[in-house]
Protein backbone atom coordinates (compact mmCIF):
# COMPACT_ATOMS: atom_id res chain seq x y z
CA UNK A 1 0.00 0.00 0.00
CA UNK A 2 1.87 3.31 -1.13
CA UNK A 3 0.35 6.57 -0.71
CA UNK A 4 -0.50 8.05 -4.33
CA UNK A 5 1.67 11.15 -5.16
CA UNK A 6 -0.07 14.45 -4.86
CA UNK A 7 -3.36 13.27 -4.40
CA UNK A 8 -5.63 15.11 -1.46
CA UNK A 9 -6.17 11.69 0.43
CA UNK A 10 -2.82 10.81 0.86
CA UNK A 11 -3.01 11.45 4.04
CA UNK A 12 -6.08 9.05 5.00
CA UNK A 13 -4.04 6.15 2.51
CA UNK A 14 -1.04 6.60 4.78
CA UNK A 15 -3.09 6.12 8.30
CA UNK A 16 -4.85 3.01 6.24
CA UNK A 17 -1.58 1.68 5.04
CA UNK A 18 -0.06 1.66 8.61
CA UNK A 19 -3.41 -0.53 9.91
CA UNK A 20 -3.20 -2.66 6.90
CA UNK A 21 0.21 -3.55 8.00
CA UNK A 22 -0.36 -4.00 11.77
CA UNK A 23 -3.26 -5.84 10.95
CA UNK A 24 -0.46 -7.62 8.34
CA UNK A 25 1.89 -8.32 11.49
CA UNK A 26 -1.26 -9.55 14.43
CA UNK A 27 -2.97 -12.18 11.53
CA UNK A 28 1.35 -13.41 10.67
CA UNK A 29 1.55 -13.79 14.96
CA UNK A 30 -1.81 -15.80 15.14
CA UNK A 31 -1.25 -18.02 12.33
CA UNK A 32 2.89 -18.28 13.96
CA UNK A 33 0.57 -19.55 16.95
CA UNK A 34 -1.42 -21.63 15.58
CA UNK A 35 1.20 -23.78 14.07
CA UNK A 36 3.49 -24.05 17.13
CA UNK A 37 0.21 -25.21 18.77
CA UNK A 38 -0.81 -27.42 15.98
CA UNK A 39 2.49 -29.06 15.97
CA UNK A 40 2.66 -29.75 19.62
CA UNK A 41 -0.50 -31.09 20.03
CA UNK A 42 0.21 -33.64 17.11
CA UNK A 43 3.19 -34.32 19.02
CA UNK A 44 1.14 -35.05 22.02
CA UNK A 45 -1.31 -37.58 19.96
CA UNK A 46 1.63 -39.23 18.32
CA UNK A 47 3.01 -40.37 22.13
CA UNK A 48 -0.85 -41.00 23.03
CA UNK A 49 -1.25 -43.02 19.92
CA UNK A 50 2.35 -44.38 21.06
CA UNK A 51 1.23 -45.39 24.28
CA UNK A 52 -2.09 -46.64 23.43
CA UNK A 53 -0.77 -48.67 20.72
CA UNK A 54 1.65 -50.56 23.12
CA UNK A 55 -0.69 -50.67 25.88
CA UNK A 56 -3.35 -52.61 24.13
CA UNK A 57 -1.97 -54.05 20.35
CA UNK A 58 -0.87 -57.68 21.08
CA UNK A 59 1.92 -59.12 18.67
CA UNK A 60 0.98 -60.29 15.34
CA UNK A 61 0.79 -63.63 14.33
CA UNK A 62 3.83 -63.52 12.85
CA UNK A 63 5.61 -62.86 16.15
CA UNK A 64 3.70 -66.02 18.16
CA UNK A 65 6.64 -68.82 17.14
CA UNK A 66 9.40 -66.62 17.45
CA UNK A 67 10.00 -66.42 21.56
CA UNK A 68 10.93 -70.04 21.25
CA UNK A 69 13.40 -69.18 18.82
CA UNK A 70 14.76 -66.14 20.97
CA UNK A 71 14.79 -68.08 23.39
CA UNK A 72 17.35 -70.52 21.98
CA UNK A 73 19.34 -67.33 20.38
CA UNK A 74 19.76 -67.00 24.36
CA UNK A 75 21.36 -69.95 25.33
CA UNK A 76 23.82 -69.94 22.80
CA UNK A 77 24.90 -66.44 23.43
CA UNK A 78 25.27 -67.06 27.32
CA UNK A 79 25.87 -70.81 27.58
CA UNK A 80 28.57 -72.30 25.84
CA UNK A 81 28.28 -76.13 27.23
CA UNK A 82 25.84 -77.96 24.80
CA UNK A 83 24.90 -80.56 27.70
CA UNK A 84 24.28 -77.82 29.59
CA UNK A 85 22.23 -75.63 26.97
CA UNK A 86 20.55 -79.27 26.25
CA UNK A 87 19.32 -79.46 30.15
CA UNK A 88 17.96 -76.22 29.76
CA UNK A 89 15.62 -76.80 27.49
CA UNK A 90 14.87 -79.75 28.64
CA UNK A 91 14.01 -78.58 31.89
CA UNK A 92 11.73 -75.31 29.79
CA UNK A 93 9.80 -77.43 28.35
CA UNK A 94 9.05 -79.92 31.57
CA UNK A 95 8.16 -76.65 33.75
CA UNK A 96 6.68 -74.46 31.28
CA UNK A 97 3.57 -73.01 32.75
CA UNK A 98 2.61 -75.83 35.07
CA UNK A 99 2.38 -73.30 37.92
CA UNK A 100 -1.10 -70.63 38.25
CA UNK A 101 -0.73 -67.48 39.73
CA UNK A 102 -3.25 -65.07 41.20
CA UNK A 103 -2.08 -61.45 41.57
CA UNK A 104 -2.36 -59.43 44.41
CA UNK A 105 -0.85 -55.99 44.33
CA UNK A 106 1.54 -54.10 41.49
CA UNK A 107 5.02 -54.10 42.92
CA UNK A 108 6.59 -51.37 40.03
CA UNK A 109 7.26 -51.14 36.38
CA UNK A 110 10.71 -50.06 35.07
CA UNK A 111 12.14 -49.30 31.45
CA UNK A 112 11.26 -53.14 30.05
CA UNK A 113 9.70 -54.77 32.95
CA UNK A 114 6.74 -54.81 35.18
CA UNK A 115 6.40 -57.04 38.74
CA UNK A 116 3.63 -57.56 40.73
CA UNK A 117 2.81 -59.52 43.62
CA UNK A 118 1.42 -62.82 43.49
CA UNK A 119 0.81 -65.71 45.18
CA UNK A 120 1.01 -69.43 43.72
CA UNK A 121 -2.67 -71.09 43.66
CA UNK A 122 -0.76 -74.64 44.44
CA UNK A 123 1.13 -73.99 47.39
CA UNK A 124 0.41 -70.31 48.75
CA UNK A 125 3.87 -69.31 48.57
CA UNK A 126 4.04 -65.22 47.85
CA UNK A 127 6.47 -64.60 44.05
CA UNK A 128 7.21 -61.58 42.26
CA UNK A 129 5.50 -62.08 39.23
CA UNK A 130 7.55 -60.20 35.88
CA UNK A 131 6.36 -59.84 32.60
CA UNK A 132 7.74 -57.41 30.11
CA UNK A 133 6.49 -54.17 29.84
CA UNK A 134 4.93 -53.08 26.76
CA UNK A 135 4.13 -49.68 27.61
CA UNK A 136 7.80 -48.96 29.10
CA UNK A 137 10.11 -46.87 28.23
CA UNK A 138 12.51 -49.38 25.67
CA UNK A 139 9.03 -50.44 23.74
CA UNK A 140 8.20 -46.37 23.28
CA UNK A 141 11.46 -45.64 22.41
CA UNK A 142 11.72 -48.60 19.76
CA UNK A 143 8.41 -48.09 18.29
CA UNK A 144 9.49 -44.31 17.44
CA UNK A 145 12.63 -45.80 15.98
CA UNK A 146 10.74 -47.97 13.91
CA UNK A 147 8.14 -46.46 12.89
CA UNK A 148 5.60 -48.57 14.80
CA UNK A 149 6.78 -51.93 14.20
CA UNK A 150 5.08 -53.30 16.92
CA UNK A 151 5.96 -56.87 16.31
CA UNK A 152 9.75 -56.03 15.50
CA UNK A 153 9.69 -54.39 18.59
CA UNK A 154 8.18 -56.73 21.29
CA UNK A 155 10.40 -59.04 19.70
CA UNK A 156 13.16 -56.98 20.84
CA UNK A 157 11.40 -56.55 24.06
CA UNK A 158 11.10 -60.16 24.81
CA UNK A 159 14.33 -61.25 23.86
CA UNK A 160 15.86 -58.94 26.03
CA UNK A 161 13.46 -60.45 28.73
CA UNK A 162 14.19 -64.13 27.97
CA UNK A 163 18.13 -63.45 28.27
CA UNK A 164 17.51 -62.43 32.23
CA UNK A 165 15.66 -65.96 32.35
CA UNK A 166 18.38 -67.60 31.03
CA UNK A 167 20.95 -66.30 33.62
CA UNK A 168 18.78 -66.98 36.52
CA UNK A 169 18.23 -70.49 35.36
CA UNK A 170 22.57 -71.04 34.66
CA UNK A 171 23.27 -69.07 37.87
CA UNK A 172 20.00 -70.53 39.64
CA UNK A 173 21.22 -71.54 43.58
CA UNK A 174 24.16 -68.46 43.54
CA UNK A 175 25.03 -67.25 46.38
CA UNK A 176 23.48 -63.72 46.40
CA UNK A 177 21.25 -64.47 43.27
CA UNK A 178 17.50 -64.46 43.64
CA UNK A 179 15.94 -67.54 43.73
CA UNK A 180 13.52 -68.95 40.34
CA UNK A 181 10.04 -69.64 41.37
CA UNK A 182 8.85 -70.31 38.09
CA UNK A 183 8.24 -69.27 34.12
CA UNK A 184 5.86 -69.74 31.16
CA UNK A 185 7.26 -68.58 27.90
CA UNK A 186 3.46 -68.46 25.25
CA UNK A 187 2.27 -65.20 24.38
CA UNK A 188 -1.25 -65.33 26.41
CA UNK A 189 1.31 -66.34 29.58
CA UNK A 190 4.50 -64.89 29.30
CA UNK A 191 6.24 -64.08 32.94
CA UNK A 192 9.16 -64.90 35.23
CA UNK A 193 8.66 -65.80 38.84
CA UNK A 194 11.14 -65.14 41.39
CA UNK A 195 11.44 -65.02 45.53
CA UNK A 196 10.27 -61.68 46.81
CA UNK A 197 12.67 -58.99 48.51
CA UNK A 198 12.47 -55.68 49.81
CA UNK A 199 13.48 -52.99 47.82
CA UNK A 200 17.33 -51.26 48.75
CA UNK A 201 17.53 -47.81 48.64
CA UNK A 202 20.14 -45.31 50.65
CA UNK A 203 17.56 -44.45 53.39
CA UNK A 204 16.97 -47.79 54.37
CA UNK A 205 20.94 -48.81 53.75
CA UNK A 206 21.81 -45.43 56.50
CA UNK A 207 18.91 -46.64 58.89
CA UNK A 208 20.27 -50.33 59.58
CA UNK A 209 23.37 -50.63 62.53
CA UNK A 210 26.32 -51.56 61.61
CA UNK A 211 26.52 -55.23 62.07
CA UNK A 212 23.63 -55.33 59.45
CA UNK A 213 25.38 -52.99 57.22
CA UNK A 214 28.62 -55.61 57.43
CA UNK A 215 26.01 -58.54 56.56
CA UNK A 216 25.56 -56.65 53.07
CA UNK A 217 29.00 -55.89 52.61
CA UNK A 218 29.70 -59.20 53.13
CA UNK A 219 27.30 -60.66 50.79
CA UNK A 220 28.00 -58.03 48.48
CA UNK A 221 31.38 -59.44 48.30
CA UNK A 222 30.86 -62.48 48.30
CA UNK A 223 28.30 -62.03 45.07
CA UNK A 224 30.68 -60.27 42.92
CA UNK A 225 33.01 -63.23 43.46
CA UNK A 226 30.36 -65.43 42.18
CA UNK A 227 29.58 -63.40 39.15
CA UNK A 228 33.89 -63.08 38.14
CA UNK A 229 34.23 -66.94 38.31
CA UNK A 230 29.96 -68.22 37.30
CA UNK A 231 29.22 -71.18 35.10
CA UNK A 232 28.54 -69.06 32.08
CA UNK A 233 31.60 -67.16 32.80
CA UNK A 234 33.06 -63.62 34.18
CA UNK A 235 29.88 -61.44 34.11
CA UNK A 236 29.61 -57.50 34.40
CA UNK A 237 26.69 -55.67 35.66
CA UNK A 238 25.95 -52.81 33.12
CA UNK A 239 23.42 -51.43 35.22
CA UNK A 240 24.68 -51.30 38.86
CA UNK A 241 22.32 -49.78 40.68
CA UNK A 242 21.01 -50.05 44.64
CA UNK A 243 17.70 -50.48 42.67
CA UNK A 244 19.06 -53.68 41.27
CA UNK A 245 19.18 -55.25 44.93
CA UNK A 246 16.77 -56.48 47.35
CA UNK A 247 16.80 -58.08 50.89
CA UNK A 248 15.05 -61.23 51.04
CA UNK A 249 13.14 -62.73 53.89
CA UNK A 250 16.76 -63.76 55.83
CA UNK A 251 17.66 -60.44 55.68
CA UNK A 252 20.79 -61.46 52.69
CA UNK A 253 21.12 -59.23 49.74
CA UNK A 254 20.11 -60.63 46.52
CA UNK A 255 20.41 -59.35 42.65
CA UNK A 256 17.08 -59.27 41.03
CA UNK A 257 17.33 -57.94 38.23
CA UNK A 258 19.71 -59.73 35.58
CA UNK A 259 18.72 -58.69 32.12
CA UNK A 260 21.81 -56.26 31.86
CA UNK A 261 24.38 -58.53 32.80
CA UNK A 262 27.27 -59.05 30.34
CA UNK A 263 30.34 -61.71 29.88
CA UNK A 264 32.14 -60.13 26.90
CA UNK A 265 34.77 -58.63 27.44
CA UNK A 266 36.38 -55.39 25.51
CA UNK A 267 38.85 -55.97 22.36
CA UNK A 268 42.62 -54.59 23.01
CA UNK A 269 45.40 -53.67 20.88
CA UNK A 270 48.82 -54.81 21.27
CA UNK A 271 49.77 -51.25 20.85
CA UNK A 272 48.92 -49.95 23.70
CA UNK A 273 47.85 -52.85 26.03
CA UNK A 274 45.47 -51.71 27.69
CA UNK A 275 41.45 -52.49 27.72
CA UNK A 276 39.87 -49.11 28.88
CA UNK A 277 35.99 -48.58 29.79
CA UNK A 278 34.29 -45.25 30.80
CA UNK A 279 32.47 -46.66 34.31
CA UNK A 280 30.58 -43.23 35.44
CA UNK A 281 30.93 -39.78 33.92
CA UNK A 282 34.57 -39.23 34.85
CA UNK A 283 36.28 -42.24 35.56
CA UNK A 284 37.49 -45.11 33.66
CA UNK A 285 38.72 -48.85 34.48
CA UNK A 286 41.64 -50.28 32.39
CA UNK A 287 43.14 -53.89 32.54
CA UNK A 288 46.04 -55.08 30.93
CA UNK A 289 45.65 -56.88 27.32
CA UNK A 290 46.66 -60.12 27.20
CA UNK A 291 46.05 -62.05 23.92
CA UNK A 292 44.01 -59.82 22.52
CA UNK A 293 41.29 -59.49 25.08
CA UNK A 294 41.24 -58.29 28.96
CA UNK A 295 40.87 -61.18 31.22
CA UNK A 296 39.76 -59.43 34.40
CA UNK A 297 37.93 -56.37 33.27
CA UNK A 298 34.51 -57.62 33.85
CA UNK A 299 35.54 -58.25 37.48
CA UNK A 300 37.37 -54.49 37.71
CA UNK A 301 34.28 -52.56 36.15
CA UNK A 302 32.09 -54.41 38.95
CA UNK A 303 34.23 -53.57 41.65
CA UNK A 304 34.63 -50.06 40.89
CA UNK A 305 30.69 -49.34 40.43
CA UNK A 306 30.09 -51.59 44.00
CA UNK A 307 32.25 -48.95 45.94
CA UNK A 308 30.03 -45.87 44.48
CA UNK A 309 26.76 -48.03 45.71
CA UNK A 310 28.25 -49.22 48.57
CA UNK A 311 31.22 -49.68 50.04
CA UNK A 312 32.32 -46.07 50.02
CA UNK A 313 29.32 -45.30 52.87
CA UNK A 314 28.77 -48.53 53.68
CA UNK A 315 30.38 -48.50 56.66
CA UNK A 316 32.06 -45.91 57.90
CA UNK A 317 29.51 -44.58 60.16
CA UNK A 318 29.21 -46.54 63.22
CA UNK A 319 32.20 -48.64 63.04
CA UNK A 320 34.28 -50.07 66.08
CA UNK A 321 37.19 -47.66 66.80
CA UNK A 322 39.40 -50.57 66.45
CA UNK A 323 37.98 -51.56 62.87
CA UNK A 324 38.67 -48.12 61.92
CA UNK A 325 42.08 -49.11 59.06
CA UNK A 326 40.46 -52.45 58.10
CA UNK A 327 37.08 -50.15 56.67
CA UNK A 328 39.08 -47.64 55.28
CA UNK A 329 40.88 -50.22 53.23
CA UNK A 330 37.51 -51.15 51.76
CA UNK A 331 36.48 -48.35 49.91
CA UNK A 332 36.94 -47.43 46.25
CA UNK A 333 37.92 -51.83 45.99
CA UNK A 334 37.74 -51.01 41.94
CA UNK A 335 40.47 -48.15 42.06
CA UNK A 336 43.73 -48.87 40.17
CA UNK A 337 45.81 -48.53 43.52
CA UNK A 338 42.84 -50.27 45.34
CA UNK A 339 45.02 -54.11 44.07
CA UNK A 340 43.53 -57.35 43.61
CA UNK A 341 40.24 -58.19 42.29
CA UNK A 342 36.75 -59.52 43.99
CA UNK A 343 39.09 -62.64 45.57
CA UNK A 344 40.79 -59.96 47.37
CA UNK A 345 37.91 -58.01 48.47
CA UNK A 346 36.02 -61.03 49.59
CA UNK A 347 39.40 -61.85 51.74
CA UNK A 348 39.41 -58.13 53.45
CA UNK A 349 35.52 -58.78 54.25
CA UNK A 350 35.58 -62.28 55.68
CA UNK A 351 38.78 -60.71 58.00
CA UNK A 352 36.57 -58.03 59.24
CA UNK A 353 33.82 -59.89 59.75
CA UNK A 354 35.91 -62.36 61.92
CA UNK A 355 37.54 -59.47 64.56
CA UNK A 356 34.07 -58.31 64.78
CA UNK A 357 32.60 -61.87 65.88
CA UNK A 358 35.61 -62.69 67.79
CA UNK A 359 36.23 -59.22 69.86
CA UNK A 360 39.79 -58.71 68.90
CA UNK A 361 39.24 -55.62 67.41
CA UNK A 362 39.53 -54.08 70.97
CA UNK A 363 40.45 -55.09 74.61
CA UNK A 364 37.73 -54.40 76.39
CA UNK A 365 37.74 -57.07 78.65
CA UNK A 366 40.56 -55.93 80.26
CA UNK A 367 39.53 -51.97 79.83
CA UNK A 368 35.91 -52.95 81.42
CA UNK A 369 37.58 -54.94 84.20
CA UNK A 370 37.19 -51.84 86.83
CA UNK A 371 33.34 -51.12 85.50
CA UNK A 372 32.47 -55.33 86.63
CA UNK A 373 31.25 -53.85 90.11
CA UNK A 374 28.99 -51.23 88.71
CA UNK A 375 26.16 -53.40 87.87
CA UNK A 376 23.86 -56.28 89.62
CA UNK A 377 23.20 -59.40 87.96
CA UNK A 378 19.47 -60.52 88.46
CA UNK A 379 19.71 -64.41 86.75
CA UNK A 380 16.87 -65.94 85.00
CA UNK A 381 15.06 -62.06 84.76
CA UNK A 382 14.28 -59.33 82.40
CA UNK A 383 12.46 -56.10 82.62
CA UNK A 384 8.93 -55.28 80.79
CA UNK A 385 9.20 -52.54 78.93
CA UNK A 386 11.56 -49.70 79.50
CA UNK A 387 12.68 -49.31 75.56
CA UNK A 388 14.20 -46.43 74.49
CA UNK A 389 15.98 -45.60 71.40
CA UNK A 390 19.69 -45.62 71.76
CA UNK A 391 22.74 -44.03 69.75
CA UNK A 392 23.81 -47.48 69.04
CA UNK A 393 20.11 -48.15 66.55
CA UNK A 394 18.33 -45.99 64.18
CA UNK A 395 15.50 -48.28 63.34
CA UNK A 396 12.42 -48.98 66.23
CA UNK A 397 11.99 -48.19 69.90
CA UNK A 398 14.49 -50.51 71.33
CA UNK A 399 18.16 -50.46 71.86
CA UNK A 400 19.18 -53.81 70.84
CA UNK A 401 22.43 -54.49 70.21
CA UNK A 402 25.36 -57.04 70.03
CA UNK A 403 28.20 -57.77 72.52
CA UNK A 404 31.12 -60.02 72.15
CA UNK A 405 31.41 -60.11 76.04
CA UNK A 406 30.23 -59.53 79.32
CA UNK A 407 32.52 -56.62 79.84
CA UNK A 408 31.74 -55.24 76.20
CA UNK A 409 28.21 -55.22 77.35
CA UNK A 410 28.63 -53.52 80.70
CA UNK A 411 30.99 -51.11 78.66
CA UNK A 412 28.19 -50.33 75.86
CA UNK A 413 25.23 -49.86 78.91
CA UNK A 414 28.18 -47.54 80.58
CA UNK A 415 28.51 -45.25 77.35
CA UNK A 416 25.00 -44.61 77.30
CA UNK A 417 23.47 -41.95 79.26
CA UNK A 418 19.58 -43.18 79.30
CA UNK A 419 21.06 -46.75 80.17
CA UNK A 420 19.68 -47.89 83.46
CA UNK A 421 20.85 -51.82 82.88
CA UNK A 422 20.78 -54.51 79.82
CA UNK A 423 19.49 -57.73 79.64
CA UNK A 424 21.47 -60.97 78.22
CA UNK A 425 19.34 -62.61 75.73
CA UNK A 426 19.90 -66.43 74.60
CA UNK A 427 20.04 -65.11 70.84
CA UNK A 428 22.81 -65.23 68.41
CA UNK A 429 23.48 -62.45 66.18
CA UNK A 430 24.53 -63.84 62.61
CA UNK A 431 28.35 -62.92 63.62
CA UNK A 432 27.28 -65.22 66.92
CA UNK A 433 27.60 -62.51 69.01
CA UNK A 434 25.53 -62.50 71.85
CA UNK A 435 22.47 -60.26 71.27
CA UNK A 436 21.66 -57.42 74.52
CA UNK A 437 18.85 -55.07 75.06
CA UNK A 438 19.60 -51.69 76.86
CA UNK A 439 16.97 -50.56 79.44
CA UNK A 440 15.86 -47.03 80.40
CA UNK A 441 14.60 -48.41 83.53
CA UNK A 442 14.82 -51.71 85.38
CA UNK A 443 13.14 -51.40 89.24
CA UNK A 444 10.78 -54.38 88.04
CA UNK A 445 12.12 -57.35 86.93
CA UNK A 446 10.32 -59.86 85.64
CA UNK A 447 11.40 -63.28 85.98
CA UNK A 448 12.30 -65.45 82.60
CA UNK A 449 14.37 -67.97 82.33
CA UNK A 450 17.45 -68.47 79.66
CA UNK A 451 17.47 -64.06 80.28
CA UNK A 452 20.19 -62.40 82.42
CA UNK A 453 19.08 -58.58 84.06
CA UNK A 454 22.11 -56.56 84.86
CA UNK A 455 21.34 -53.46 87.03
CA UNK A 456 22.91 -50.11 86.51
CA UNK A 457 24.02 -49.23 90.64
Amino acid sequence: FERVPNSPAGGSAACSCRHCRLLLIIVSLLGLLGVLIFHQLAGDDASAAASMLAESSSPGESAEPSLSKLYSAALTEIVFDTHRRRQLEQQLLESNCRRRYRSLRPLGAGWSKAAELAVDAQTGETVALKRPHRSGRDMLDCLRRRLGDVDGCYERLAGKFLRELVFLQSLDGTDGIVRLKGWCLSHREFYIATEVGNPLDIVSLLQMGWEDRLRIAADLAQLLHRLHASPVGSLALRDFRRGQFALAGDGRLKLIDLDDLDRRLPRCSGRDGLCSEKVDKVNYVSTRCRQWTCPGHNDRVNLHRAGGQFFNFLLLHGAPPGLANGVRKLRRPGSANSGGGSQQLLIQINRLVQQYSNGKYSLVDQAAGHSAAAFQLVPNATVSGSDYPCSYTVLGARCRVTAFSLAEARLLCAGEPGCRGFVVTPDRSWTNRTVIILKSAADKPVRLPGYQLYLRK
